[in-house]
């Protein structure tokens, strides 16, 4: 924050010319000299009780979960874009290398990962896995491929590649849209990407701002891919995949968030919060405003749309309520974690396969689910199940935000 604002923060030097004699003593100024003009204030969207809950979450969590390297965390204002937390745990500390620090003693700190320089919120890239979910719903709905009502069978694996399998022993069943993103059915995903195809369900990833940076005020934010016939060209051009071209398992894949994808947090919490505000997708911001050492204010930051997803309403509408029965209703993936939580929420959870380690656990959210105020995404790089690790690191982030809320209503004598 501080380099990419230097130029507000920063202020002007001030200095007089001084006159010495030949001993190098001053013996008067030269001219009135140029006074030093302090530098402005900048103020934050960041709420202190929310980024310390979500700190806390993410350190407890890598203390119980020992294998998981890393916790990126974002939460943004469903409607404005304004970053109210933001976490990549760990992190380092900044006194210790302007206070002095041995090159061993850093070495430690990195190598244990006690320490980590990159800001994983927006540079970590990760498959998003089932939490893309919600984006290949919005495509087989918006394009006809299935409707909210048809019902598909899962017997455990896809029939037309039984290599394909379902999360679940003996697969859930029938299932129809609300019901596949509640249990997260893979099977039924399989067959959105069958009718649907890598380069139509690229159209809404795009249109959704993934495989692009979001804008937001910091430097060095990712890109991250977004798979399609033409990248895969390109990919196979450069040497970095077998086959130029998309393989039928590979279009059935794409739809589960796996085979190339790759997000970063500060991404997938933008497509939640577009589906929060209802297809209007807000650039995420840390900056308020901006004043000077007097309290005026110097600039301002409003909040600005940066696309529109074109929808009907009624689409955005069966997704959210799918992703309401991911953590309202018992047989939701998120369930456990939310059960006893006053305030209607929606979710969905991930758990991204991962070639290099144990599985990336994710989980995004926006609440209250009635008139959305913020949007949640969590990644916990290499921790297992999203359900069981990202999710409840959600939980910790909505009982803080609606805090003042979740207090017991007293009881009337």
């Amino acid at each position: 924050m501080e380099l990419y604002y230097e130029s507000y923060l920063k202020g002007e030097d001030g200095g007089y010319q001084v006159e010495v004699d030949y001993r190098g003593r001053p013996t008067g100024n030269v001219g009135a000299g140029i006074e030093p003009v302090p530098g402005h204030d900048l103020y934050l969207f960041l709420d202190e009780r929310l980024q310390v809950a979500a700190e806390e979450a993410a350190r407890q969590t890598l203390i119980d979960r020992p294998k998981a390297k890393t916790v990126s965390v974002v939460v943004l204002d469903a409607k404005t874009g304004g970053v109210k937390a933001m976490v990549s745990y760990p992190g380092f500390d900044a006194n210790r290398l302007v206070t002095g620090i041995s090159q061993a003693e850093l070495n430690e700190l990195l190598e244990t990962n006690q320490w980590r320089f990159s800001n994983l919120a927006t540079t970590g890239l990760y498959p998003p896995g089932s939490t893309y979910k919600i984006v290949s719903a919005i495509a087989a709905l918006a394009e006809g491929a299935f409707t909210p009502s048809e019902r598909f069978f899962d017997p455990g694996y896809h029939p037309m590649v039984p290599s394909l399998p379902c999360h679940v022993a003996g697969g859930h069943g029938s299932v129809n849209m609300v019901e596949a993103i509640k249990h997260s059915c893979n099977v039924y995903f399989y067959e959105v990407g069958r009718r649907l195809g890598v380069d139509v369900m690229a159209k809404y990833a795009t249109a959704l701002g993934l495989g692009s940076k979001t804008g937001i005020d910091l430097l060095g934010e990712n890109y991250g891919t977004v798979p399609s016939s033409e990248w895969k060209a390109a990919a196979y051009a450069e040497d970095r995949v077998a086959q130029p071209g998309v393989l039928f398992a590979e279009h059935m894949m794409a739809a589960m968030g796996q085979v190339f994808h790759l997000d970063t947090p500060i991404q997938m919490a933008s497509v939640t919060q577009a589906i929060a505000n209802n297809g209007v997708r807000m650039k995420p911001r840390l900056a308020e405003k901006v004043l000077d050492s007097e309290g005026n204010v110097v600039a301002t930051f409003p909040a600005e749309a940066i696309s529109v997803l074109q929808v009907d309403q009624s689409v955005l509408d069966t997704v959210k309520r799918g992703m309401m029965e991911v953590t309202s209703q018992p047989d939701g993936t998120a369930y456990w974690a939310f059960w006893d939580l006053p305030v209607k929420v929606a979710g969905k959870t991930g758990t991204a396969e991962n070639p290099l380690g144990e599985n990336h656990a994710w989980f995004v959210g926006f609440g209250p689910y009635e008139d959305p105020e913020i949007a949640v995404a969590v990644v916990v790089d290499q921790g297992g199940g999203g359900s069981a690790v990202a999710a409840p690191i959600g939980r910790a982030v909505f009982d803080s935000y609606f805090a003042g809320e979740l207090q017991e209503e007293p009881v009337a004598q």
